[in-house]
This record gives structure tokens, sequence and C-alpha cells, in this order.
């Protein structure tokens, strides 16, 4: 049927006012898109979500509510395998957690180191030739002198 053979990339609907999205995507054997994107801000049950949508193969990434109705959400599915229960909802990625999931720290930014300023040296077409000079025989001193 169409409703089998459904594998449509559904990754930028906003569920995060869903309430309830059980059973949505139930027996659509096809189907194996990332929605590893989507937040679930309001949902209180995912009960059968995925339940034998066997090609399913992604790793959801969700963390649900402690409240959250999760029975079969992704079982009998190429991720969960033969895995039912904790087991299935772990083996396709989603956690449950009282208050839900802490969002994840943002990285502490460490500034880039401030270059030192060459020293500036005007140069003319006599002091770029000795400068020119000065670098093919030592380097080193040449950058110290005129900088990069």
């Amino acid at each position: 049927t169409a409703v089998a053979s459904f594998n449509e990339d559904i990754s930028a609907w906003d569920v995060s006012a869903v309430r309830y999205i059980d059973w949505m995507l139930s027996s659509v054997t096809a189907f194996n898109q990332d929605l590893s994107g989507w937040t679930f801000d309001s949902v209180t049950k995912m009960d059968g979500m995925l339940f034998e949508a066997s090609a399913f193969d992604q790793d959801l990434g969700w963390c649900v509510d402690d409240a959250v109705s999760l029975g079969s959400v992704c079982e009998k599915t190429l991720a969960a395998g033969t895995a039912v229960g904790a087991a299935a909802r772990t083996a396709c990625g989603v956690k449950q957690a009282d208050g839900a999931c802490a969002p994840s720290p943002r990285p502490t930014l460490t500034p880039a180191p401030t270059a030192t300023p060459a020293p500036t040296v005007p140069l003319d077409d006599t002091s770029i030739r000795t400068a020119v000079a000065a670098w093919f025989s030592d380097r080193a001193a040449a950058e110290a002198t005129y900088g990069h």
C-alpha cells in the first residue's frame, strides 16, 4: 500500500507542540528517515510510533520526560532488532529522564591568541631589496626586523 511504502523526508516538521504522536509511522515498512532533529516539548504519548517500521535504522537521539508513554515506540524496527521495551528504545536512541534531558552545555570557547604585530618598517626600492637579501641570508633575523 501507499502508506506502507512511505519514505519521505519529514525531518523539517515542527513537532514541538504535538501531544500525541503514538502509532504515527507504525507498520510503515519502508520508512527510514532521520528524525533526530525533532524536539518534543509537549508530547505525552509516543506508544508504537515506529512499531513494525521494519526498515527504520536511525539513531533518533531523543530525550523525553519520564511521564511520556513509550510502549513499543520502536520495537520491530531494523534499529532495535529483536529487542523489546527499554532495550528497543535504547537501540534506536530514545532516552527517558525525569524532567526531560538537560540541554547540552555550550562549548567553552578559548579565545584565540592575539598575534604580536611585527615592527613596521617603511620600504622603498632600496630597502625592499635589502629586506629580500636579508631574508635569503638569515630568515629569522629578517623576520624579526621586517615581519612576515
